[in-house]
């Protein structure tokens, strides 16, 4: 089976074993109908928080482009976008997680932690979590992130498309907290603080 997001859209989805799935925009998860091997494996792309029900005898495993996550029973986020680095943010339980070609030697991730799958390998940090879940309740947490990252999540939040011409800002540093702001609010207040000048045209937005 498969369960799909459109941009600017979510989804929450039960799987057989009573795992919840909440699916962030732009995702795909694809899974059984009813789980019977020896593991629970889905394959995954895109962001989503997963509530993995206990079951000691039967490992919960998550397969991406990049990684392998298997778990028994915890609640964590992971975002596995294609074109982005890989991140598990951990809120509960325990986590092994590792690059999908078997490069590198798995780690297991504790609560409060996050490990980050980038080209320079597994590198683990602790976090407050609440910066990575907070589209769950349509906030938006940016926690020192470059404009071009943040471009990508409004892009996916909102369903639209954002042409960056001023180039200086696509590496400029962020850090601020927004509950369930509109499009417009949004742009305009990361306008404000970012110096930068926009335009909105439908479904585009430039920014010079």
């Amino acid at each position: 089976m498969v369960c799909q997001t459109l941009a600017g859209e979510m989804k929450d989805i039960t799987l057989s074993d009573g795992t919840i799935v909440h699916l962030n925009a732009n995702s795909t998860l694809k899974f059984p109908e009813k789980f019977e091997a020896e593991n629970r494996s889905v394959s995954f792309s895109g962001e989503a928080y997963f509530e993995v029900a206990k079951d000691s005898l039967h490992p919960f495993l998550i397969q991406t482009e990049k990684s392998e996550t298997k778990v028994l029973g915890t609640k964590f986020n992971l975002s596995a976008y294609a074109d982005e680095d890989h991140t598990l943010t951990l809120d509960e339980g325990k986590v092994s997680f590792r690059d999908k070609k078997g490069l590198l030697e798995p780690i297991i991730i504790l609560p409060n932690e996050q490990v980050v799958l980038s080209n320079d390998g597994l590198k683990k940090t602790s976090v407050n979590t609440k910066y990575y879940k907070g589209w769950l309740t349509s906030d938006l947490y940016f926690n020192n992130e470059s404009f071009l990252n943040i471009s990508h999540k409004i892009e996916r939040r909102y369903g639209v498309t954002i042409q960056i011409n001023k180039a200086s800002l696509k590496d400029q540093i962020y850090k601020g907290a927004f509950k369930d702001p509109t499009l417009n609010n949004l742009i305009d207040d990361l306008s404000f603080v970012l110096k930068f000048k926009y335009e909105i045209k439908g479904n585009q937005i430039t920014i010079y």
